[in-house]
C-alpha cells in the first residue's frame, strides 16, 4: 500500500486516464467483439489498480480482487 497521498493521487490519475482510453477504444472499435471484451476487462483492471493505491482497498474481501484479476 502506498502511504504518501501525493503518490496515491498520481497513481489514481494515471490509471483512471488509462481506463478512459480503454473505454474510448471499447466504444470506438465495436466491430471486433473479442477486442472489445479485452478492452472492457482491462478497463476494469485499470480501475481496480487505481483503487489499490488507497488504504480502504485492503478492507475489501480478497476474493473479489482475485476474481477481477483472474478474468482480466
Amino acid at each position: 500500500m502506498i502511504t504518501n497521498p501525493v503518490w496515491q493521487w498520481v497513481f489514481s490519475v494515471v490509471f483512471v486516464a488509462i481506463a478512459g482510453y480503454l473505454a474510448w477504444r471499447a466504444v470506438a472499435d465495436r466491430r471486433r467483439p473479442l477486442q472489445t471484451i479485452g478492452d472492457v476487462l482491462h478497463l476494469l483492471m485499470a480501475l481496480v489498480m487505481a483503487a489499490m493505491a488507497w488504504p480502504w482497498w485492503y478492507s475489501l474481501p480478497w476474493l473479489a480482487q482475485l476474481i477481477i484479476f483472474a478474468f482480466s
